[in-house]
């Protein structure tokens, strides 16, 4: 049974500090991470997914390289740094699709971003993957260090996604909720000078002139759970107030995932 606590195991002759939950992983995984020690030996630290059937991350233990004035082992060899940081980032994946509970054809994988950070986004049918958080786009971040190799990775990835991506609802009538919901639930706006204040609406406004325009997506819900939904961002344009209204809605029964303004911050 997974307990809340998480545990941290040290292994101080080889420099590797693992972290996951106490219980009992994957026996294929586990041979392949200590697979995966044995090559580096030290000053790496990896991380297992809390269901203990893959990692979700390896990174570079530079405290432990300051410590011990020594070189870290690279995650690739020198044969691996050819081609671009994507390249390079996607060919590590490609070899180690079990670690990280990928596909082994990696067809769900798109390179979004390269910079130092190659940002892997995940995909179902050709909709994206996302979930609310600080990453909400679902799939891996891989630094690339041309020079050194990998010295970063970072798993958000969803494995088993198996949703139908046919709507039952239509744009029109995720609209309409989306419209619906907003009246009702969130005309207040915020500036600097007012702070958080209600807006009124006249009977001869319209607060919704500009059409949305709805975008299927998989979402994520915190229990990691895929739900086949509709992302709408609709302006709501009042005589003295202006909110950014963003919507995810259950694409099958209009349930409401998340609403509100990205602009606020807290």
């Amino acid at each position: 049974m997974l307990k809340k606590l998480s545990m941290s195991v040290l292994v101080v002759t080889l420099g590797i500090f693992v972290t996951g939950y106490a219980q009992e992983k994957d026996p294929k995984i586990q041979e392949e991470v200590d697979a995966l020690k044995q090559k580096l030996g030290a000053g790496w630290i990896i991380q297992w997914n809390k269901e203990g059937t893959a990692l979700n991350h390896i990174e570079k233990d530079m405290e432990f390289a300051l410590k011990r004035k020594s070189k870290i082992p690279s995650l690739t060899s020198k044969a691996d740094l050819q081609g671009s940081r994507s390249d390079i980032a996607m060919n590590f994946l490609r070899r180690n699709t079990r670690l990280f509970e990928l596909p082994t054809d990696l067809h769900d994988l798109h390179v979004e971003q390269v910079r130092y950070t190659v940002s892997i986004y995940q995909t179902h049918n050709g909709l994206p993957v996302v979930s609310v958080g600080n990453r909400p786009n679902r799939g891996l971040d891989v630094m690339v260090e041309p020079e050194t190799g990998i010295e970063l990775v970072s798993s958000s990835y969803l494995p088993h996604i198996n949703i139908s991506t046919t709507p039952l609802l239509s744009e029109d009538q995720v609209i309409d909720i989306a419209k619906e919901d907003t009246l009702k639930n969130h005309m207040v706006a915020y500036d600097k000078w007012k702070g958080y204040h209600p807006v009124m609406i006249d009977d001869h406004e319209n607060p919704f002139s500009v059409q949305p325009k709805p975008k299927l997506i998989v979402y994520v819900t915190d229990q990691d759970h895929p739900i086949l939904a509709y992302t709408l961002d609709m302006p709501v344009i009042a005589k003295d107030a202006y909110i950014h209204m963003r919507h995810v809605i259950d694409a099958n029964n209009g349930a409401i995932l998340s609403a509100g303004d990205p602009t606020i911050h807290d």
